[in-house]
């Protein structure tokens, strides 16, 4: 599947604009897709920065992804890094 930049959203920007960025993003591509080099096709245009925090949510699946950026090249993509997975469950509440 392709990347889809409308469900890419900044979700927490850094009082004083410096530290990390949050995002959030939303797909049903694997998280190995979402991991290749190039996929975030316009981290650049939306403001992405290396270090920045995106999380990952999986539609379909009670997965969730936590990944770092790993670098932006000027002008174009962002690489996320290494995406750590979590799960949710009902607990029956």
């Amino acid at each position: 599947m392709a990347y889809t930049s409308a469900t890419m959203n900044l979700m927490v920007a850094p009082i004083g604009g410096t530290g990390p960025q949050i995002w959030t993003y939303t797909t049903a591509d694997t998280i190995t897709d979402v991991d290749a080099a190039g996929y975030v096709s316009d981290g650049s245009a939306k403001g992405m920065r290396a270090g920045d925090l995106v999380i990952i949510y999986h539609t379909g699946s009670t997965l969730h992804y936590s990944s770092r950026v790993e670098s932006v090249t000027a002008g174009g993509a962002a690489n996320l890094g290494l995406a750590v997975a979590t799960t949710s469950a009902t607990t029956g509440d």
